[in-house]
């Protein structure tokens, strides 16, 4: 099968054939799954302009120029370079217009990241971050064929990087600067509970703090949005829920749209070429929105037991699917 290849790999795990797959995968898949689906069966994806090109007398505002140029700007103040150094060359860079026009075109979107970089440097001090390792967490009750190997059961293949430790605490903190909104399903930051999902599975007792934009009251300001929750058994009924999906699409392509709406899918290339003519698209499209509405459910209860949740996505999954369920108890409390 073409999706196995790179994407679903075969490893010993514990002294047992697993199937194993990154959890990159997962998260790419359910942050855009038409295009990760056309990936992994080996369809060549042109990759989005970054959006940063533009020589002329202004500097190019598009939605992902600007998220961009913030971008840009936060990771050089949070890997400590100084916010003189950075602006001396941005003055020298023609992507943001003619000379005269770039300081205050650039200005606002520096702004927002020294005030990100400020918050996530204080969310860091006294903090000690740990060596990077690499960990599998195996997902009970999922299984992949492999054409030549046959049934095999899953694990992911999990990256920890940016873990902090400090003396006075016990739990773990792991910090997420970012220009895009963390209070909105949509955004990238949404999905970092699979990864703190994935570290609470594999071991690691954390915290992960988002630091960026967020709604206060009737206004955006710079914000955080903290997942607390560190049960591991409820992490790996999450993450279990979730691969469950993605290995369906991995092997039946059309699963999931990247729109979240009929008309969005007409007008998104990935989504026409898996879509077009498929009876499963009204199926694909309610699937996006309750995944968009439960990651919603996520960021606005972000200490909210992860057994529970894993329980509501099941029942979630198995209404669209047309799947029986059954009955659960709600977590019992002080699980998480």
């Amino acid at each position: 099968m073409p999706a196995s290849a790179g994407w679903v790999i075969p490893a010993e795990v514990d002294g047992r054939l697993t199937a194993v797959v990154p959890l990159e995968v997962v998260v790419n898949y359910w942050r855009k799954p038409s295009k990760t689906v056309l990936k992994c069966w080996g369809v060549k994806v042109p990759e989005a302009e970054d959006g940063n090109r533009t020589d002329g007398m202004l500097p190019d505002t598009s939605p992902l120029a600007v998220w961009g140029y913030g971008n840009e700007a936060l990771e050089t103040l949070v890997r400590g370079e100084s916010p003189d150094a950075v602006k001396a060359r941005w003055s020298a860079d023609p992507r943001f217009g003619l000379v005269g026009v770039r300081e205050w075109a650039w200005e606002e979107y520096f702004g927002t990241a020294e005030k990100i970089a400020h918050l996530a440097a204080a969310q860091k001090e006294g903090w000690t971050e740990t060596d990077p390792r690499t960990a599998y967490v195996t997902l009970p009750g999922l299984s992949w064929r492999d054409p030549e190997r046959g049934e095999l059961p899953v694990a992911l293949l999990v990256n920890l990087s940016g873990i902090m430790t400090h003396p006075e605490h016990a739990q773990r903190r792991r910090v997420v600067a970012t220009p895009s909104r963390i209070d909105e399903a949509g955004k990238r930051p949404a999905y970092e509970v699979l990864r703190h999902a994935a570290a609470v599975a594999a071991g690691e007792p954390l915290e992960t703090v988002l630091v960026g934009p967020k709604k206060v009251k009737s206004a955006v300001e710079t914000g955080t949005v903290t997942f607390t929750w560190a049960a591991p058994d409820g992490a790996v009924e999450l993450l279990t829920g979730v691969t469950d999906v993605v290995l369906r699409a991995l092997g039946s392509a059309a699963f999931m749209t990247d729109g979240a709406g009929v008309s969005d899918v007409r007008k998104n290339d990935m989504d026409r070429i898996l879509w077009t003519g498929n009876a499963d698209l009204r199926r694909g499209v309610d699937l996006r929105q309750a995944w968009i509405e439960f990651l919603g459910s996520l960021l606005k209860n972000p200490d909210q037991n992860p057994k529970a949740a894993a329980h509501a996505w099941r029942r979630i999954t198995a209404k669209l699917l047309g799947e029986a369920v059954e009955d659960e108890e709600e977590t019992a409390e002080g699980e998480n």
